[in-house]
Order: C-alpha cells, then structure tokens, then sequence
C-alpha cells in the first residue's frame, strides 16, 4: 500500500488554511528527480499509467518545459506546458477533469529553459483488476 498526501492551501491577507487530501492505493507510478538537460527536444522516460485508475496525482519541473505522452507530437496522447515550479496537482474528488485522458505508455520532454529541468511525477492508482 502507498499513502500520498496532497496538501493545499492558502497564506495571505489574513487568511491561512491549509487542507490535507490523502489517499491510499495500492499502484505507485514516480519519476524522482528525473533531469532533463536544457536544449533536449524529445527526451525520453520511461513511465506507463491507466489514467482511469489514477487517485492521486502531481507533477513537477524545476524548469519551464513541454511534456508529450505516447508520442514526440502527442499523438494519441496529451501535451501539457509545465511552467517551473507550479505543479499540476490533481486528485479523484478534484473539481476539474485529469488533464492526462489517454493511457500513457511512454513520456516525452522537451526543454528550452535554459537550465537543466528537475522533472518529480507521483501518481497513486488503484491496481487492482
């Protein structure tokens, strides 16, 4: 079993609160610290996941960069503009739609920022059949 805790929250103009989403699952899917160096179009990682599955997920650069799934141009997969360090946090009670619609099979990262882009996924799925 896996626990992942998305915290949330909000800190200005008098106002501080700060939410706790936790969830337990027993799939882990995680990139840890994966780099991607700057002027690398295409980067590929290996990293497969049933979106239909996922609970919990977040994502994360340290860089400003493009990642592709399935394919260099998305094809049959998504492309999501990662800005550096705003990650995109979505968990199975979250107001919005999963970005990621199609099954992933594979990632692709394209970087122009400059630097090198320190890249952390981690999505909690349900793995049972």
């Amino acid at each position: 079993m896996a626990d992942h805790t998305l915290t949330l929250g909000v800190d200005g103009s008098g106002v501080s609160r700060s939410i706790k989403v936790e969830n337990t699952q027993v799939g882990i899917a995680v990139l840890d610290a994966e780099p991607v160096a700057d002027s690398t179009t295409d980067f590929e990682v290996g990293f497969k996941l049933d979106v239909s599955a996922v609970k919990s997920f977040y994502l994360n650069s340290s860089q400003d960069i493009l990642l592709e799934t399935n394919a260099i141009d998305a094809t049959g997969g998504n492309a999501i503009s990662l800005l550096a360090d705003i990650p995109y946090v979505w968990h199975v009670n979250a107001y919005d739609s999963f970005l990621l619609t199609l099954d992933v099979t594979v990632l692709y990262f394209t970087n122009a920022s400059g630097a090198t882009a320190t890249i952390d996924c981690v999505a909690l799925y349900d793995a049972s059949p």
